[in-house]
Protein backbone atom coordinates (compact mmCIF):
# COMPACT_ATOMS: atom_id res chain seq x y z
CA UNK A 1 0.00 0.00 0.00
CA UNK A 2 0.97 3.55 -1.02
CA UNK A 3 1.36 5.83 1.77
CA UNK A 4 2.14 9.56 0.79
CA UNK A 5 4.73 11.93 1.63
CA UNK A 6 3.10 14.36 4.02
CA UNK A 7 1.94 11.22 6.13
CA UNK A 8 5.60 10.00 6.24
CA UNK A 9 6.89 13.35 6.89
CA UNK A 10 4.74 13.78 9.82
CA UNK A 11 5.84 10.46 11.63
CA UNK A 12 9.08 11.04 10.91
CA UNK A 13 9.22 14.68 12.27
CA UNK A 14 7.42 13.16 15.27
CA UNK A 15 9.84 11.08 15.71
CA UNK A 16 12.38 13.83 15.89
CA UNK A 17 14.10 13.47 11.82
CA UNK A 18 14.00 17.01 10.39
CA UNK A 19 13.64 16.76 6.49
CA UNK A 20 16.36 17.86 3.98
CA UNK A 21 16.54 18.34 0.48
CA UNK A 22 19.83 17.87 -1.27
CA UNK A 23 21.34 17.96 -4.92
CA UNK A 24 20.26 15.40 -7.63
CA UNK A 25 23.55 15.38 -8.63
CA UNK A 26 26.77 14.28 -6.78
CA UNK A 27 30.76 13.52 -6.13
CA UNK A 28 30.93 10.70 -8.30
CA UNK A 29 34.22 10.02 -5.76
CA UNK A 30 31.93 10.22 -2.74
CA UNK A 31 29.19 7.99 -4.25
CA UNK A 32 31.87 5.38 -5.01
CA UNK A 33 32.83 5.07 -1.93
CA UNK A 34 29.61 4.91 -0.35
CA UNK A 35 27.89 2.70 -2.60
CA UNK A 36 30.71 0.88 -4.62
CA UNK A 37 30.85 0.68 -8.29
CA UNK A 38 27.38 2.24 -9.82
CA UNK A 39 26.40 2.71 -12.74
CA UNK A 40 25.28 6.39 -12.34
CA UNK A 41 24.72 8.70 -15.27
CA UNK A 42 27.20 10.84 -16.04
CA UNK A 43 26.53 14.91 -16.63
CA UNK A 44 27.41 16.33 -19.78
CA UNK A 45 27.65 19.73 -18.58
CA UNK A 46 27.81 19.26 -14.86
CA UNK A 47 27.54 22.57 -12.39
CA UNK A 48 30.51 21.58 -10.44
CA UNK A 49 33.12 19.21 -10.31
CA UNK A 50 31.71 17.56 -6.80
CA UNK A 51 28.36 17.55 -8.57
CA UNK A 52 29.08 15.31 -11.93
CA UNK A 53 26.92 12.47 -11.43
CA UNK A 54 22.95 11.37 -10.80
CA UNK A 55 22.86 9.85 -7.39
CA UNK A 56 21.99 6.26 -7.01
CA UNK A 57 21.28 6.57 -3.57
CA UNK A 58 20.20 9.40 -0.87
CA UNK A 59 23.02 8.72 0.80
CA UNK A 60 25.60 10.91 -0.33
CA UNK A 61 23.26 14.06 0.57
CA UNK A 62 22.38 12.70 3.76
CA UNK A 63 25.62 12.31 4.88
CA UNK A 64 27.13 15.73 3.58
CA UNK A 65 24.42 17.31 5.66
CA UNK A 66 25.14 15.51 8.52
CA UNK A 67 29.11 16.55 8.37
CA UNK A 68 27.93 20.00 7.52
CA UNK A 69 25.83 20.03 11.22
CA UNK A 70 28.93 18.72 12.91
CA UNK A 71 31.01 21.06 11.65
CA UNK A 72 28.79 23.47 13.20
CA UNK A 73 28.73 22.19 16.67
CA UNK A 74 24.77 20.13 15.84
CA UNK A 75 26.62 16.87 17.74
CA UNK A 76 23.18 15.52 17.41
CA UNK A 77 20.87 14.83 13.67
CA UNK A 78 18.26 13.14 12.78
CA UNK A 79 17.56 13.82 9.32
CA UNK A 80 15.67 12.32 6.40
CA UNK A 81 14.98 12.69 2.81
CA UNK A 82 12.67 11.70 0.21
CA UNK A 83 13.50 12.22 -3.51
CA UNK A 84 14.22 10.29 -6.60
CA UNK A 85 17.17 7.96 -7.44
CA UNK A 86 18.91 7.25 -10.43
CA UNK A 87 19.58 3.69 -11.69
CA UNK A 88 20.29 1.24 -14.25
CA UNK A 89 16.97 -0.66 -15.77
CA UNK A 90 16.92 -3.72 -17.24
CA UNK A 91 16.63 -2.29 -21.45
CA UNK A 92 20.65 -0.13 -20.28
CA UNK A 93 18.74 3.14 -19.29
CA UNK A 94 18.14 4.61 -16.32
CA UNK A 95 15.35 5.17 -14.50
CA UNK A 96 14.22 7.52 -11.38
CA UNK A 97 13.07 5.82 -8.17
CA UNK A 98 11.54 7.18 -5.47
CA UNK A 99 13.16 6.46 -2.29
CA UNK A 100 13.79 7.42 1.67
CA UNK A 101 16.67 7.41 3.33
CA UNK A 102 17.83 8.93 6.65
CA UNK A 103 20.68 9.22 9.30
CA UNK A 104 20.66 9.71 12.78
CA UNK A 105 24.00 10.71 14.92
CA UNK A 106 24.69 12.16 18.07
CA UNK A 107 23.29 11.19 21.35
CA UNK A 108 19.69 8.71 21.45
CA UNK A 109 17.98 11.95 23.41
CA UNK A 110 18.41 15.39 23.38
CA UNK A 111 20.38 16.31 26.17
CA UNK A 112 18.72 16.84 29.58
CA UNK A 113 19.26 16.78 33.28
CA UNK A 114 17.56 13.46 34.33
CA UNK A 115 19.37 11.03 32.48
CA UNK A 116 22.91 10.54 30.76
CA UNK A 117 23.95 10.21 27.17
CA UNK A 118 24.08 7.49 25.75
CA UNK A 119 24.53 7.16 21.30
CA UNK A 120 22.28 5.98 19.34
CA UNK A 121 22.19 2.56 17.79
CA UNK A 122 20.94 -0.14 14.83
CA UNK A 123 18.02 -0.94 17.53
CA UNK A 124 17.12 2.70 17.54
CA UNK A 125 17.21 2.98 13.75
CA UNK A 126 15.69 -0.14 13.63
CA UNK A 127 12.18 0.96 15.63
CA UNK A 128 12.10 3.84 13.35
CA UNK A 129 12.29 2.00 10.29
CA UNK A 130 9.88 -0.35 11.88
CA UNK A 131 7.40 2.67 13.03
CA UNK A 132 7.47 3.51 9.14
CA UNK A 133 7.26 -0.18 7.91
CA UNK A 134 3.90 -0.94 10.32
CA UNK A 135 2.17 2.78 9.04
CA UNK A 136 2.05 1.82 5.79
CA UNK A 137 -0.88 -0.48 6.60
CA UNK A 138 0.45 -3.82 4.60
CA UNK A 139 -0.41 -6.89 6.42
CA UNK A 140 3.02 -8.29 4.71
CA UNK A 141 5.85 -9.61 7.16
CA UNK A 142 8.94 -7.82 6.95
CA UNK A 143 12.35 -9.20 8.41
CA UNK A 144 15.68 -7.60 8.99
CA UNK A 145 18.56 -10.13 7.79
CA UNK A 146 22.36 -9.65 7.10
CA UNK A 147 22.92 -8.75 3.82
CA UNK A 148 24.23 -10.93 0.90
CA UNK A 149 26.75 -7.71 -0.05
CA UNK A 150 27.53 -5.22 2.25
CA UNK A 151 28.30 -1.57 0.37
CA UNK A 152 31.71 -0.33 1.35
CA UNK A 153 30.65 2.09 3.79
CA UNK A 154 29.08 -0.08 6.07
CA UNK A 155 30.51 -2.73 8.43
CA UNK A 156 29.59 -6.44 7.36
CA UNK A 157 28.69 -7.44 10.86
CA UNK A 158 26.43 -4.56 11.53
CA UNK A 159 24.36 -4.17 8.56
CA UNK A 160 20.93 -5.23 8.23
CA UNK A 161 19.00 -5.58 4.91
CA UNK A 162 15.09 -5.24 4.97
CA UNK A 163 13.42 -8.07 3.15
CA UNK A 164 8.75 -7.66 2.80
CA UNK A 165 7.71 -10.80 1.59
CA UNK A 166 11.16 -11.85 0.97
CA UNK A 167 11.80 -9.29 -1.06
CA UNK A 168 14.82 -7.07 -0.45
Amino acid sequence: QQVDAATVQQLLAARGYQEIVSFGFVDAAAQRRLLGETHAPALRNPISADLGVMRASLWPGLVQAALQNLRRQQERGRLFEIAGCFVADTAGGVREVRRIGGIAYGDRLPEQWGSGRQAVDFHDIKSDVEALLSFSGTDTTYSFVAPESVPPALHPGRTAEIRIAGRR
